[in-house]
C-alpha cells in the first residue's frame, strides 16, 4: 500500500487529547487539497478497514510511504512500535543516502527529551538522541485544537506547505530506486581479513558510539563459547555493570536493535525481548585487530 506520509503516534495520546491527532491529520489533508495540485496520501492507522489484518496492513503502508511524521511524547518514546517505525525509516535513509524521511512534530513535554536537547543530559536512548538532532515543529500549545481558532489554521496550512516540500525534495530519490538492497552483511563463519575500506569504516562507526553502547556491545563481544547469547541473559549481565546497571529491559532491547541496525550485531527477534544476539564475525575481528573494546 503506497502512499506518501506515515504518521507514527502513541496511541495514549491520541485518546487523552479527543483525537488531536487523528483531527490534526484529518486538517492536513484538507490544507493540502488545497494547497496543493498534487494528491497527498496518507496512512493513520485507523484508516485499516473492518477485517484487514492489523499488523499487515501497518507493515505494508510503513514499507510504501515516503516519510514519516513522528509525534513525540513520553508514550512515544516507550513505544516498541514507534521505535520500531523509526527505525524502518533510519534504514530507508541509508538505503537512500538522505537524512531527511522523518518529520518530528513535538507533541507532549519529555523531560529527557528537553533535557537532551539543553544540553543537561549526554546519554540517552538512540531514538531520542536521532530525533533531538532534527529539526522539529513544536506542537505542545495546539495540542488543544478546538480553542484556537484562526492561529491554529495558519499553523497548519505552514505545516502544509512543509510536508509538500518535502515530498517534491525526497521524490527523486524514490523515482530512482525505492528498493536499493541494503549491503550485504559479513558472513558469520571464520575469517582471517576484512577489506581494508570495511574495516575504517567499522572503527568509524565505533568511535561514534555512545559509551553505553560501547558497554553493551563489549558485554556481546565477550559472550561464552562463540554462541549466541539471549537479550535476558545480557540483561542479566549488564546488572553487574555499575554504569548500565539501571537500564530498563525496554532500553536494552533499543540499545541491541540499534547496534544491530548499525551493522555490528546480528539481531534475531521474534518480539520485545524474545530474541538472540550474536556479534558479527567480521566485527569481531575488527574489533579485536584494532583493541577496540579494552576490558
Amino acid at each position: 500500500m503506497d502512499c506518501d506520509v506515515f504518521i507514527s503516534y502513541a496511541h495514549e495520546d491520541n485518546i487523552w487529547d479527543r483525537n488531536n491527532i487523528s483531527h490534526l491529520v484529518t486538517q492536513l489533508r484538507a490544507a493540502l487539497g488545497v494547497l496543493s495540485r498534487d494528491r497527498v496520501q496518507f496512512f493513520i492507522d485507523q484508516n485499516i478497514k473492518w477485517g484487514d489484518v492489523w499488523q499487515e496492513s501497518v507493515d505494508k503502508s510503513l514499507a510504501g510511504s515516503k516519510f514519516m511524521i513522528a509525534f513525540l511524547s513520553p508514550s512515544y518514546f516507550k513505544s516498541t512500535n514507534c521505535h520500531n517505525e523509526w527505525m524502518t525509516f533510519r534504514d530507508l535513509e541509508r538505503q537512500l543516502s538522505c537524512n531527511n524521511l522523518i518529520l518530528p512534530i513535538y507533541y507532549r513535554l519529555d523531560r529527557e527529551f528537553d533535557a537532551y536537547i539543553k544540553g543537561e543530559l549526554l546519554d540517552v536512548i538512540p531514538l531520542i538522541e536521532d530525533l533531538a538532532a532534527r529539526q522539529y515543529i513544536d506542537w505542545r500549545d495546539f495540542r488543544d485544537m478546538d480553542s484556537k481558532g484562526k492561529r491554529l489554521k495558519m499553523e497548519i496550512e505552514a505545516m502544509a506547505v512543509k510536508i509538500a516540500d518535502r515530498i517534491g525534495e525526497i521524490s527523486p530519490a524514490f523515482s530512482a530506486n525505492r528498493s536499493t538492497e541494503k549491503a550485504e552483511q559479513p558472513s558469520h563463519g571464520e575469517i582471517e581479513s576484512v577489506d581494508p575500506t570495511l574495516e575504517t569504516e567499522f572503527v568509524l562507526r565505533f568511535n561514534g558510539l555512545t559509551s553505553t553502547q560501547k558497554c553493551v556491545l563489549r558485554l556481546i563481544y565477550e559472550r561464552p563459547h562463540n554462541g549466541e547469547i539471549s537479550i535476558d541473559k545480557l540483561g542479566e549481565m549488564l546488572r553487574g555493570v555499575e554504569e548500565v546497571s539501571s537500564m530498563s529491559g525496554d532500553e536494552l532491547y533499543y540499545r541491541a536493535k540499534d547496534l544491530s541496525n548499525q551493522g555490528f550485531i546480528d539481531f534475531r527477534s521474534t518480539g520485545l525481548k524474545q530474541t538472540s544476539i550474536v556479534i558479527l564475525q567480521a566485527v569481531q575481528f575488527v574489533m579485536h585487530k584494532n583493541k577496540l573494546l579494552k576490558t
